[in-house]
């Protein structure tokens, strides 16, 4: 079982970091300085519809006027399309896009398609997370490479999203493996089908029942 449960941890998530126990530990939290960052993680479809609803939720919590999300996966993505957006949100993606990313708007998400190459991702999200006033979510979808590993130490909030593929099983051994080293929430199944997610990020209707009681609890705590 140890085995089991070592492969879930290395798979979702990057394991406990001195340093990022010492943040949380000692004085001020990080989301009392800037506006917060989590990450969803997982390997499938799933992913994109559980961060652009944990991004609407944050979005409402901290009444942001638009988000940050970057999305990276492990396969070949679509090209990134134009679509009706927020003013804000454009701003940001246009602010974006003047630094070389791979931005546009959606509704009231700034969007970064990152490429697949995992040291230029990274670099590409440090990038966008220093032109962003907001909350911002980052989507992992696939088995994350180790190069993301210290930018996943520095994430306020990670949601697991184990699936059909992995199962729920799988989720919990990766959830209680992390316990006491950051807040971590593990979800079981899917919520909406993706297009339905994409539109709830866009407007303001509270997503709270189809992100689970546990992943709001996570939220507020950061708000």
């Amino acid at each position: 079982m140890s085995g089991l449960r070592d492969r879930a941890v290395d798979y979702f998530v990057a394991p406990k970091s001195s340093a990022d126990t010492a943040r949380r530990v000692g004085g001020a939290s990080r989301a009392a300085l800037e506006p917060p960052a989590a990450g969803v993680l997982g390997a499938h479809d799933d992913v994109g519809s559980v961060a652009a609803l944990l991004a609407s939720e944050l979005r409402l919590r901290m009444r942001a006027g638009c988000v940050l999300l970057g999305e990276w996966s492990a396969e070949e993505r679509p090209e990134n399309r134009a679509a009706v957006a927020s003013r804000p949100a454009r701003r940001l993606a246009d602010r974006l896009g003047g630094r070389g990313l791979d931005a546009n708007a959606q509704g009231r998400l700034a969007r970064v398609r990152l490429p697949g190459d995992p040291p230029a991702a990274g670099s590409a999200w440090r990038h966008a997370l220093a032109a962003a006033e907001c909350p911002s979510v980052w989507a992992l979808a696939g088995p994350r490479p180790a190069d993301f590993d210290p930018l996943l130490a520095e994430l306020d909030l990670i949601v697991l999203v184990p699936g059909a593929v992995a199962s729920a099983e799988m989720g919990r051994l990766a959830l209680a493996g992390l316990a006491g080293s950051r807040a971590i929430v593990a979800l079981s199944s899917r919520p909406v089908s993706s297009g339905l997610a994409r539109m709830f990020a866009a407007s303001s209707i509270a997503t709270s029942r189809l992100l689970g009681a546990d992943v709001i609890q996570a939220v507020r705590a950061l708000a």
